[in-house]
């Protein structure tokens, strides 16, 4: 009987599907069900009913796909572009592994997730603890445990930081005023 190649399920998942073949699929089902966010890029398929099945774009009745997301794409300069811009996907590199026990626990400097108070002021504590002469020197990676955190205002990461951990862990803005403004700023800061 069969079903889909591949369904994203939770709304909240991001699925990106670049360059396969999904052939010799079902009739009676689409090649990918979406209920989440979804972006494809040269997607082609056969047998099946449809490339897509959308919770809220419905059905995709093209057995090629050379490019579709859900939702609004948003373009950083230009926002009438509506698309990628097409670069060939590369191998991520290795990721940098470090000894959990050698991260900086942002919970440690009183950001706490889902507690709603305004979390910039101690993750900037704890990324100046990871400075030359704070009591957390050398070390690499700032953690955020699971949640969300509120940001009343920026923060700048320091080069004292090579990693960002925060694996079901998000950042909201809280106020119009930082909404406009850059919610991270990196900048490298040279140590005396």
């Amino acid at each position: 009987m069969g079903g889909p190649a591949l369904r994203n399920d939770h709304v909240d998942s991001f699925v990106v599907l670049v360059d396969a073949q999904l052939l010799d699929g079902p009739a009676a089902s689409a090649a990918l069900f979406n209920n989440g966010y979804l972006y494809v890029r040269d997607v082609r398929t056969s047998g099946y009913s449809a490339v897509i099945e959308d919770r809220a774009a419905g059905v995709i009745n093209q057995p090629n796909i050379s490019e579709w997301h859900y939702g609004v794409a948003e373009g950083l300069f230009d926002q009438n572009v509506r698309h990628s811009l097409g670069l060939p996907i590369q191998d991520a590199p290795d990721p940098a592994r470090d000894d959990p026990s050698l991260w900086v626990n942002v919970a440690d400097f009183g950001a706490l997730p889902d507690d709603f108070n305004n979390d910039a002021n101690n993750v900037q504590n704890a990324i100046h603890s990871m400075a030359p002469g704070g009591p957390n020197e050398g070390k690499r990676t700032l953690y955020f445990p699971p949640g969300r955190y509120v940001f009343d205002n920026g923060v700048t990461i320091t080069a004292d930081v090579e990693r960002i951990v925060g694996c079901f862990a998000s950042v909201q803005p809280r106020n119009a005023a930082i909404s406009t403004q850059p919610v991270w700023r990196i900048v490298v800061v040279v140590h005396s």
